[in-house]
């Protein structure tokens, strides 16, 4: 069986990033999320340079009779290109002693973070772990949450829920709002509510 395209920001061909904002616009406007439930997340730390930190979502498609999940990755990043007005993407182990001086004094410098949803090729499933690890490098999964059949949230409940989170603590702030408060906060609240 084919892997099914009919979700938009779920199910869909090659591999695509967006923001948080993004990725709950794009579900708000189909039909299929509030269907497609999240079966079980991982929350996940690379083991070598800045030891980042990412959650791992595993959605499940609406139709039963399909035997597809989407995975998508969850992270918080930062943005040092803020003030010139480009928006790039970039790990924290790629930042120059200005960019991170810049993060233990806030005040001289505010930086805004990226917190976005990576929506994973399905030909990268057979080989996730390999994915990951050449994405992240070593990486270890801390904890998993599986979720009952009576308890799953829907794929729009995770996009609001990540679209509240950023909007709490839209700044990075390595003592306070860096990667690692951005997936335990998704972690807890996801534990707590569901």
């Amino acid at each position: 069986m084919e892997y099914p395209t009919d979700v938009p920001g779920l199910f869909s061909l090659g591999e695509t990033q967006l923001t948080v904002a993004e990725w709950r616009k794009v579900l708000l406007y189909s039909n299929f999320p509030p269907r497609c439930v999240l079966e079980w997340l991982t929350f996940c730390k690379a083991t070598r340079g800045k030891e980042h930190e990412f959650i791992v979502l595993y959605f499940r498609h609406w139709n039963a009779s399909v035997p597809a999940t989407a995975r998508l990755i969850v992270e918080r990043a930062l943005n040092p290109y803020q003030m010139d007005g480009r928006s790039t993407i970039m790990h924290s182990s790629s930042f120059s002693a200005l960019q991170i001086s810049s993060l233990i004094s806030p005040t001289s410098l505010q930086t805004s973070a990226i917190d976005s949803v990576l929506i994973t090729s399905n030909t990268v499933h057979s080989h996730w772990e390999t994915y990951l690890g050449g994405r992240y490098g070593s990486y270890k999964t801390l904890c998993t949450l599986e979720f009952s059949a009576t308890s799953c949230p829907s794929a729009t409940q995770i996009s609001v829920l990540l679209f509240v989170i950023n909007r709490h603590a839209p700044d990075y702030h390595l003592w306070k709002f860096q990667c690692y408060w951005f997936a335990m906060t998704i972690w807890e609240t996801i534990k707590q509510l569901f």
